[in-house]
């Protein structure tokens, strides 16, 4: 009786709006209580904002009120927030008024679509300066929560893995600020559940919709940040005899499969066509450049995690604000301890779906995961170079030469590692049934209280102690 019971809870409190609720929370209390500035680079996106709408004198205004020397003083110093200065700065408006007309929208506007909809809105409406970031931040944690959703729906089997990684502190602190993290990590997370979706369908049933969706997500990826649309290549992984692309009577994916390796070759071809017509470009020449000289990339790879795996560890695990304030070494290790629970086990009747993933499924997921990564980390050689003091316009062979004078690719933090996360974790592991659904549940309940309370303390004391 009281397992039916227990069973029918489950049901109710599903793990959607578990997301939903503890998500809402989590994130609010994140948007409010870290104060305007303190998440990375807030300044930069909210002058981006401007850039990508078309507006102006919005982000100067706002650097005039809390400005950088006040920021400086707690970012570096380690002052603490004085609410009643903080609140007397936020109370003032912008003296610009908002047009329609004033709107010049660039094709990357997609990267801060949910906050600058919040943003505007709150200056349409002449709401003071902190009002309007804080619309800005709840409209991203908004569309933050409507992608995990139907990221937790439409993922096949071990959805735990993907909440894990939607609820993480970084992760929280990301969408509940001012910046693209709220579009790439739920359009990662959602693009990666829908492949794995697809590839375990019945014969047939992936069609043109399912393409589109696809295509749409991968090209808003691509906008906000180019390594991670190597998740869509997961793709290929979806049986042939699952997609139905039809033209009229005509199954477009026959011939497709029929001729597949004309088309391997046309994709290859057309990937170098690309690469050609894109030598000019900084980020492909950085590529170019690092692929014609392996030996020396392999040794900045080498220096770099060397020096600053306990920084990348520590800015993925949790660290509030601008990154000075991690979380502690218990928490760290707690953590890990719950996600390997969650890695090593799923529920009985997912098993069916998750072994129609293949041993080279799983291998093409870890290969992608790892590509992304590592283009993560060559995407910021440009910025070693500038931090050095070198010309970002050089040729292709002057680059390869500059590549020697710099020992480490920096700029790199932990938390531009979790939009891969689940793809990764779902190739690994998943070997045992789970035997007491009571206890699964419980350790996640537990985990996740201690998480948001060790974060919530952590913020109060660094920021309003």
């Amino acid at each position: 009786m009281k397992s039916n019971k227990f069973n029918k809870f489950l049901k109710f409190f599903n793990i959607q709006r578990v997301f939903l609720i503890v998500g809402l929370l989590y994130g609010l209390f994140c948007s409010i209580f870290l104060p305007v500035a303190m998440a990375p680079d807030e300044y930069t996106h909210i002058e981006k904002i401007e850039f990508t709408w078309g507006t102006s004198s919005y982000a100067a205004e706002t650097e005039q009120y809390y400005d950088s020397q006040w920021a400086t003083g707690i970012i570096h110093k380690g002052d603490h927030v004085n609410f009643k200065d903080y609140w007397t700065r936020g109370m003032h408006h912008y003296s610009k008024p908002l047009h329609l007309s004033d709107f010049n929208f660039s094709l990357y506007v997609v990267q801060y679509i949910p906050s600058g909809l919040g943003f505007y809105l709150g200056v349409a409406l002449h709401l003071p300066i902190l009002f309007c970031l804080q619309l800005a931040e709840l409209f991203s944690l908004i569309f933050y929560l409507i992608l995990g959703y139907f990221t937790l729906k439409i993922a096949p089997f071990r959805k735990e893995l993907f909440l894990f990684c939607m609820l993480l502190p970084m992760t929280v602190q990301q969408v509940g600020s001012v910046n693209y993290d709220a579009v790439l990590m739920p359009t990662c997370f959602l693009l990666t559940a829908y492949i794995l979706n697809l590839c375990v369908r019945g014969e047939n049933e992936v069609t043109w919709k399912d393409a589109i969706v696809v295509a749409l997500l991968s090209i808003v990826i691509m906008l906000v940040k180019l390594p991670y649309v190597m998740l869509a290549t997961a793709v290929f992984m979806i049986p042939h005899k699952n997609i139905c692309l039809k033209i009229g009577k005509i199954n477009l994916m026959d011939y497709i499969w029929k001729f597949r390796w004309i088309c391997y070759a046309l994709i290859l071809l057309a990937l170098a066509a690309g690469i050609y017509l894109m030598r000019n470009d900084v980020y492909m020449k950085t590529l170019i450049a690092c692929a014609m000289q392996p030996g020396r990339t392999l040794v900045l790879f080498k220096n770099t995690i060397g020096q600053l795996k306990d920084y990348y560890l520590q800015t993925f695990v949790g660290s509030v604000g601008w990154l000075n304030g991690p979380l502690s070494n218990c928490y760290a290790v707690i953590m890990f301890c719950v996600l390997f629970y969650l890695s090593l086990f799923m529920h009985a009747e997912e098993r069916p779906k998750f072994s129609k993933l293949t041993i080279w499924n799983k291998v093409w997921m870890v290969a992608i995961s790892l590509i992304v990564i590592g283009m993560v980390f060559l995407s910021m050689v440009t910025w070693a170079f500038q931090l050095d003091g070198i010309s970002l316009n050089d040729s292709l062979d002057q680059f390869r030469q500059d590549l020697y004078k710099i020992d480490m690719l920096l700029g790199v933090q932990g938390r531009y590692f979790i939009p891969v996360v689940p793809m990764l974790l779902q190739a690994l592991f998943g070997g045992y049934n789970i035997q007491s659904n009571k206890k699964y549940v419980a350790t996640q309940v537990v985990f996740y209280i201690f998480a948001m309370f060790s974060f919530g303390k952590l913020i109060f004391s660094r920021y309003w102690s």
